[in-house]
């Protein structure tokens, strides 16, 4: 438990920064992107931003990908 106002904003903080983690793709239609570091977590195309400039994507590959939005948002970065 944070103690005082400089613990609560480095808390809030690291809550908030955005992070690199490596998606799994599991299937392209529908787009499934499985976290390598946690496999419970699927994600769907509702939660991913893929740039034009990116595609195709394959089934199988891993990519790095910016986790941003206290995780809710992932955008697509490069291939591993």
């Amino acid at each position: 438990m944070p103690q005082n106002i400089i613990e609560i904003i480095r808390a809030i903080a690291e809550k908030s920064m955005p992070s690199i983690v490596v998606g799994y793709i599991q299937s392209v239609s529908p787009l499934r992107v499985v976290l390598v570091e946690d496999m419970n977590i699927s994600l769907s195309a509702q939660s991913v931003i893929v740039p034009s400039n990116k595609y195709p994507l394959r089934a199988g590959e891993q990519w790095y990908l910016l986790s941003v939005y206290g995780n809710k948002i992932y955008y697509f970065l490069d291939r591993v």
